[in-house]
């Protein structure tokens, strides 16, 4: 990211792990790791000074904590280097900890002693208004970016976005020959699949015949979301995919859906919305309301909603005109989420 704004040296510090990426690292960037336990208390009261150690052997211009969680650690080092600017990059929504204390701990640290705290959506830079009482001026928004790549798991084969697909729907597996709506991301409670599931069974079967509800992903509830299907007698309709290559699934998708509780940011949905697909999406928090363009990219819900949900979603699937309508303005929406956008605003913080 930083690599392509240019001018920059990075240096990246890891908590845990082994000194290499999961994910390619720019040429020229410095990877480095503290190799910390997780679960040892008492090695936890070293870290801060760890850190401190880091920053003065490198002598950065700006310090990021990526992840509020990961401010609790820095905070102590924001009084001892003045000319540093120390910055909190929150990845989440200011409602939710996700049972971590240190989060709220250290999103309250930030609204006092960070220089900027970055969060992804307007949304919740009133979250960090209303619950913190953090500065306006030192609240900046910069959403994701359009993913380089849309891989639940393990990626097979890079493909065009879907219109440029279509030559080859010959080639598709027999399910494909069915319309398609797909929902995506961890089988937990946090997505949403039951009311998914739910909202899928108040459409009528008449309608529900000749399409196939597909969910990407794995999780610790996948029995019993399929338990669930099996008794709203929908499971014949309702394909569990696992891990996938999710660009191929929404290259040859006519719908997407959404129906988390809560959420950071919805990147899979700005996938979808950038691949061209109409969406259906629970307004929760944060980040769909800022993606989906309510009745001209797809459809906004009530959280947890299950009956408008069902009925939003009926009506994409009865009208061929509607969902080539909405998935148009999907992909001109998102441009405004392409890299050189969110690049640009990087750049400004710079």
């Amino acid at each position: 990211m930083l690599d392509e704004i240019g001018g920059h040296q990075i240096n990246v510090l890891s908590i845990r792990g082994g000194a290499s990426s999961f994910f390619p690292m720019p040429e020229g960037a410095n990877l480095a790791t503290l190799n910390h336990p997780k679960k040892r208390w008492l090695k936890q009261l070293s870290l801060p000074l760890e850190i401190i150690s880091a920053i003065r052997n490198t002598g950065p211009d700006v310090v990021i904590a990526v992840d509020s969680v990961h401010f609790f650690y820095l905070a102590a080092a924001t009084g001892l280097f003045p000319k540093i600017r120390f910055w909190c990059w929150e990845h989440f929504n200011a409602l939710s900890t996700l049972g971590i204390r240190r989060r709220g701990l250290g999103r309250r640290l930030a609204s006092i002693l960070a220089d900027a705290v970055i969060v992804l959506t307007t949304e919740d830079r009133r979250y960090w208004r209303a619950l913190f009482g953090t500065s306006p001026s030192r609240l900046v928004v910069i959403p994701n970016p359009i993913p380089h790549s849309s891989a639940v798991a393990s990626p097979s084969e890079d493909l065009s976005p879907r219109d440029a697909t279509m030559d080859g729907a010959q080639s598709l597996p027999n399910s494909c020959a069915r319309k398609t709506v797909l929902a995506a991301g961890r089988l937990e409670e946090q997505k949403g699949f039951d009311l998914l599931l739910r909202s899928w069974a108040l459409i009528p079967q008449r309608n529900r015949a000749g399409w196939l509800l597909k969910i990407a992903g794995e999780g610790r509830l996948k029995s019993e979301l399929e338990a669930l299907a099996f008794e709203l007698g929908v499971r014949d309709s309702v394909e569990f995919l696992g891990y996938v290559d999710l660009s191929y699934e929404m290259c040859v998708s006519d719908i997407f859906a959404l129906s988390s509780r809560f959420e950071g940011f919805a990147l899979v949905l700005l996938e979808a919305v950038s691949a061209g697909l109409p969406c259906v999406a629970f307004s929760c928090p944060s980040g769909p309301k800022e993606i989906v363009d309510h009745g001209r990219s797809g459809y906004l819900v009530p959280p947890g909603d299950t009956v408008s949900f069902a009925k939003r979603l009926n009506g994409l699937m009865q009208s061929d005109d509607l969902r080539d309508k909405f998935g148009e303005y999907s992909a001109i929406s998102a441009e405004r989420f392409a890299w050189p956008m969110v690049r640009r605003k990087w750049a400004e913080l710079l």
